[in-house]
């Protein structure tokens, strides 16, 4: 991640200073330049936002979270639809079935 953060840092000043027009061999400081766009670091950006979402997930009611995930939410799905929408033989038969009974509701 260390290295990871590296780069998206970089790329993040490269923006900032091709945004401002600052030239590569234009002595201007890092420092400087988020100073001057009040821009925090990206990677400080993606922490606080990872913690953020830390908290919600652990204030989530157990069962709650259960329920929506992809892995609970796929199957169910798939059993409300038509059986003849289930039996389709090809992804293609599946796909123009799907549409059509979208449509139709």
């Amino acid at each position: 991640m260390c290295q990871n953060a590296r780069k998206i840092d970089a790329l993040d000043q490269w923006c900032l200073r091709m945004l401002l027009g600052i030239k590569w061999y234009q002595f201007v400081r890092n420092d400087d330049v988020r100073r001057l766009t009040k821009q925090p670091k990206l990677t400080d950006i993606i922490q606080s936002r990872r913690l953020t979402l830390f908290g919600h997930i652990m204030r989530m009611d157990d069962n709650n979270f259960g329920d929506r995930c992809f892995a609970a939410a796929g199957p169910r799905l798939w059993n409300t639809l038509p059986l003849n929408l289930r039996l389709c033989d090809s992804l293609g038969q599946f796909k123009r079935s799907l549409k059509t009974f979208l449509f139709g509701l």
